[in-house]
């Protein structure tokens, strides 16, 4: 069943070395092959290349066939590569070749497309494209100082932000500690801002953990003393919170009276301005949501919609971590119109998006890795209705998307 030839083809194309001619065989050899060879094929390139080796489950005819025909129905379940204005001959995928590996993507939960292209800048056919965002933000002080964090070396700098206190950071991460178990502090604050096209890494003085995402900020102590270790939260940070019964943990959320109690969890908060309210993931531990209408206790998997009017609402009772998927540097959608992905996408790319055309009706589904430059996610998600041009200007950075039917 062409079984080298079709490692090989799928080979060059997690490589992105695919010739026109190349793409063509693909797609021959995906419509024309069974499954389970396709299947097989595909596992064996995420044996080689990837190390988080996920658990592979058997796909089904009906499947395939649903994600085969999507071209033929106006909402897309798929994730879809299609020509952009660009015209790049590198990624001009028709569709069926992308539904055909999507299959297995979808199903199997692998993700082929994370790992950045071996070709050099001058072999790439794209000339105009907007880089990954990266580490960094900014750390603002009490006395007015700010603290370019992007700027720090790899190196630790060392820093002593009090008698008791002190902070050690790099464009990565910043870590609190105390020298003094009852340092006098609680009263000082600092602030993380991570702009659109940063992410950072925050350990605070009781060793609670916090990964802040693009558009985020965080305002806290630099020490815990009072009844409670209270911080304020505007956008979307993952927090891993060092257990104390006697020390709750509470996140105030910005722009509303909601607060979010907890004892010692593992659990998500996206807050964004744009969004009408927030939303909670619970991974691990215990949860109280409340504010002035309502209050909502979460259990491990539960996912629950705070809305602006103080309404909440729970969503799921499942373990459900693509909410937390950005922290392991993968984009995750599901059923996500293209508003929404192109909301994630700009507050990662730090890019401004307009639209042109009428609004698309497809929906997008998967993972995708968020070390990968902007025009090489829109191969991907793309889609064969929804087309881009780029104005890079450093002015400017702008998307429009354009949908035709």
């Amino acid at each position: 069943m062409h079984l080298n030839r079709i490692d090989y083809l799928l080979e060059c194309y997690y490589l992105q070395q695919l010739t026109e001619a190349e793409w063509s065989e693909l797609h021959h050899l995906l419509l024309q092959d069974d499954q389970e060879t396709v299947e097989q094929a595909f596992i064996r390139l995420m044996e080689k290349y990837n190390t988080d080796q996920e658990t592979f489950a058997p796909l089904e005819t009906t499947q395939i066939e649903r994600i085969l025909a999507i071209d033929k129905v106006p909402k897309t379940e798929a994730i879809m590569g299609g020509p952009t204005e660009q015209k790049s001959n590198v990624f001009q995928l028709r569709l069926g070749i992308v539904a055909a590996v999507a299959c297995i993507v979808l199903v199997c939960g692998i993700y082929w497309y994370q790992p950045e292209s071996k070709k050099t800048p001058s072999q790439r056919t794209i000339a105009a494209d907007f880089e990954p965002g990266r580490d960094g933000g900014m750390l603002s002080l009490p006395n007015g100082r700010i603290i370019q964090l992007d700027n720090s070396s790899d190196n630790k700098n060392s820093l002593a932000v009090s008698a008791g206190v002190s902070l050690k950071y790099d464009s990565a991460q910043a870590v609190y500690s105390l020298s003094q178990p009852q340092a006098q502090a609680q009263n000082i604050y600092h602030t993380i801002e991570t702009p659109n096209g940063r992410r950072y890494h925050l350990t605070l003085s009781d060793g609670t953990q916090i990964w802040l995402n693009a558009g985020s900020k965080l305002r806290f102590p630099i020490a815990f003393n009072g009844a409670l270790r209270e911080v304020f939260l505007t956008g979307e940070a993952y927090f891993e919170v060092r257990k104390n019964p006697q020390l709750p943990f509470l996140v105030n959320i910005n722009n509303t009276d909601s607060k979010i109690e907890v004892l010692g969890t593992h659990f998500n908060v996206s807050s964004y301005p744009e969004d009408n309210g927030f939303v909670t993931t619970l991974l691990e531990g215990k949860v109280r949501i409340f504010n002035q209408q309502a209050e909502l206790i979460l259990q491990p998997g539960d996912r629950a919609i705070s809305y602006a009017d103080g309404s909440i609402q729970l969503k799921n009772r499942t373990i459900n971590k693509a909410d937390v998927d950005w922290k392991n540097n993968y984009f995750s959608f599901s059923d996500d119109n293209i508003e929404s992905v192109m909301l994630e996408l700009a507050r990662w790319y730090d890019i401004k998006v307009e639209y042109q055309g009428p609004k698309s009706t497809a929906t997008f589904s998967g993972k995708i890795g968020k070390k990968l430059s902007f025009t090489q996610v829109m191969e991907i998600i793309g889609g064969a209705d929804i087309k881009f041009s780029l104005d890079t200007t450093a002015t400017n950075r702008k998307v429009v998307i354009k949908t035709a039917y």
